[in-house]
């Protein structure tokens, strides 16, 4: 997709993409690409494509995505929400930022605030929280590995959008069904179960994994679910 390799010629080398979804685009009339695209961090950004390059726009109540000492973050929003006009007003409050400029990592021309330290952390805080909110949606797969139903390996931190978490049936329920999930946004979705030709809907094995995942398994004959492949 012309947004996503625009997105990948973007952020620096060594850098995991920090966004995780694309809500919404559209082709403008003089032939650029516009999206709204999903950071890690549950935050919105808006993108043109023109030419293959990048432009970012700024989103009401979201600061810029910012790469520091190799994670990224975001700078203050430039704006906030009103409650009393029910609108986006500029910010007014700096006492979360740094006075001296840098050069924007977008363009490298506009000057940005920088967060400060205590921002960050508290950043840094949210974002730890975020994850562990979708490592705990891995429990049903949890609950399958504990009751010797599957087997589980990953790589980097579970709960990211750069680690990976597989998940296999053992033999036992492997026989019967095979299981299939969607993990890129760093949790299952799309948890699906189908049975193989022959096998006993009404089975011990396959009501004790369906109990487990909260899914019933789709007959044998049903096509692949488009999640993204089996576990």
């Amino acid at each position: 997709m012309e947004v996503a390799k625009a997105v990948d010629a973007w952020r620096p080398d060594g850098m995991a993409n920090p966004l995780i979804g694309i809500h919404e685009t559209r082709r403008l009339a003089c032939g650029a690409a516009w999206a709204r695209l999903e950071a890690w961090d549950g935050g919105l950004c808006q993108a043109t494509v023109r030419d293959g390059l990048i432009e970012w726009t700024r989103v009401p109540g979201a600061g810029a995505l910012v790469p520091l000492e190799g994670r990224w973050t975001r700078g203050p929003a430039e704006e906030a929400w009103d409650e009393e006009a029910q609108d986006w007003k500029p910010a007014t409050a700096d006492a979360d930022v740094r006075d001296e400029p840098e050069v924007d990592p977008f363009d490298g021309t506009r000057p940005v605030r920088l967060a400060s330290p205590e921002y960050i952390e508290e950043l840094f805080s949210r974002q730890a929280s975020v994850i562990a909110s979708r490592d705990a949606l891995w429990g049903p797969m949890d609950a399958l590995v504990e009751a010797g139903l599957a087997t589980m390996r990953q790589t980097g931190q579970r709960g990211t959008t750069t680690g990976r978490c597989y998940v296999d049936l053992a033999p036992s329920a492997s026989e019967a069904l095979t299981l299939f999930y969607n993990s890129r946004a760093g949790y299952p979705r799309d948890v699906s179960l189908r049975l193989a030709p022959g096998a006993d809907p009404d089975s011990e094995i396959v009501r004790k994994v369906e109990a487990i995942l909260g899914v019933t398994a789709l007959p044998a004959g049903n096509p692949r679910p488009p999640t993204g492949g089996a576990g």
